[in-house]
């Protein structure tokens, strides 16, 4: 079980990540970037960021971009958030909501038939 401490920091580097993405690092034009979750290691080293994209096309190119803009999104971080260290950060596809989609519409062509 994840301490306090590290849920509360994870909801932070989510919440400003989130902010951050948005206005300040390249993603494909038209495309809708969320950021599903946040799981950092107990030693604050590293952090995984789940990353939802739509359309799915451009799924792709949107990690790439991400992942080669971390750098940018950990120095953003640092400014913004009052703890040390501010972990490596790791992009990565969540496809959760896309399988909830897909799950959905199998439930519900069940029930009609």
């Amino acid at each position: 079980m994840e301490s306090r401490r590290l849920l509360k920091i994870e909801s932070l580097i989510q919440k400003e990540l989130g902010e951050i993405v948005e206005r300040n690092l390249e993603h494909p034009t038209g495309s809708l970037v969320t950021l599903t979750d946040v799981k950092v290691a107990p030693d604050l080293s590293e952090a995984k960021v789940g990353v939802s994209v739509i359309p799915k096309e451009a799924a792709a190119e949107t990690l790439e971009k991400l992942g080669r803009s971390h750098w940018e999104a950990e120095k953003l971080l640092r400014e913004r958030l009052k703890f040390r260290p501010v972990p490596r950060l790791e992009f990565e596809l969540d496809e959760g909501p896309e399988k909830a989609a897909r799950i959905e519409k199998l439930l519900l062509e069940e029930e009609k038939e």
